[in-house]
């Protein structure tokens, strides 16, 4: 398991250095001004934590995750992993808010703390339960996912909206924290919900507010948080499985996974990437239906410009870190939607 670990740390590093420079290549002819400066930006930074993520991974698998399995014990030794990984988080964060043009070093460490605080409330109870075995540990982390999609958001001033939608709309201040203008689905079950950014509402007309609104609820009727839990419990299983293979002591294993993660997840990535551009298309298409593929174009367009996105990404960046359809392809298939419909 080490070993294996050790090897995909070097396999993803490898590979975060060569489509990062692939992706630089790219934006330097087919972007410009600040498309350009913000895509570059972004290329960075994700490569940077890329390569964070593979060191954070070859150090767990040299020995660090056997030793926050011995000092914490199999209490405390999957907490512990989390923090650390929130701890590795915390600069990439930091370089993404200032890339954004926002930055507020108080604010940001209050919100980092009050995420930190929500992730930890189920972690020592679950770790508790992972230490009863393999299944047991699937379990356990079964029952974080659905934390994660059940519990209230935190660590954002949210309103509710008078936007109307088949499920809550709430209003965040999280584009003003971040600088871009955005919208998501979250939550399954009775805890759905939509989170319109305060940036976007005052940026956008109502009618395009209306079609962003149709393109979440589309998610929502399609249930696609629902398909991206039943998809990430699949992979943990297999995880699970050839780590069980593996063997070795339970604890300091789960710890290795929790810290190593996101390079073992390396080989499926593209297909979690295809297979979430799948699920956007569904939406736009929803979006066109319900609120006309005109009035989400331009809601689109106004996203594209205010956030700085180049028109299309590097082929093979974007399987690894475009989970969205790229904005010229997009918009394309919108234009005849509403030339169909006209």
């Amino acid at each position: 398991m080490l070993q294996a670990v050790l090897l995909a740390a070097l396999a993803h590093a490898a590979l975060e250095a060569w489509l990062a420079g692939r992706a630089q290549d790219w934006l330097r002819h087919h972007a410009e001004g600040r498309a350009l400066i913000q895509e570059s930006g972004r290329v960075r930074l994700l490569a940077a934590r890329g390569l964070g993520l593979s060191a954070l991974a070859a150090l767990a698998a040299l020995g660090g995750a056997a030793l926050l399995a011995e000092v914490c014990g199999p209490w405390g030794a999957l907490p512990a992993a989390l923090v650390v990984r929130a701890a590795f988080d915390l600069p990439f964060a930091a370089w993404g808010r200032r890339l954004g043009g926002v930055w507020n070093p108080r604010s940001f460490l209050a919100e980092q703390a009050r995420r930190l605080i929500k992730e930890l409330a189920p972690a020592l109870p679950l770790a508790v339960v992972a230490g009863g075995g393999w299944i047991a540990a699937w379990v356990a982390l079964a029952a974080l996912l659905l934390w994660r999609e059940m519990a209230p958001p935190s660590g954002r001033i949210l309103t509710p909206s008078h936007f109307q939608a088949p499920v809550p709309v709430w209003i965040s201040d999280e584009g003003s924290r971040t600088g871009q203008l955005n919208a998501r689905a979250e939550g399954i079950g009775p805890r759905r919900r939509i989170i319109l950014n305060d940036t976007l509402v005052e940026a956008l007309p109502a009618d395009e507010v209306a079609a962003v609104l149709a393109h979440e609820a589309g998610h929502l009727e399609h249930r696609h948080r629902e398909w991206f839990l039943v998809w990430r419990l699949g992979l943990a299983a297999l995880l699970l499985v050839l780590a069980r293979w593996a063997g070795g002591d339970i604890t300091t294993t789960l710890t290795l996974l929790v810290l190593a993660a996101p390079v073992l997840a390396l080989p499926v990535r593209p297909l979690e990437a295809r297979l979430i551009r799948r699920w956007e298309e569904q939406a736009d298409a929803h979006a066109a239906a319900q609120a006309g593929a005109e009035p989400f174009a331009r809601a689109l367009r106004h996203l594209y410009g205010a956030n700085a996105q180049a028109p299309e990404p590097e082929r093979l960046w974007a399987a690894f870190h475009h989970p969205h359809p790229p904005p010229r392809r997009r918009l394309e298939r919108l234009r005849n939607a509403a030339c169909a419909s006209s």
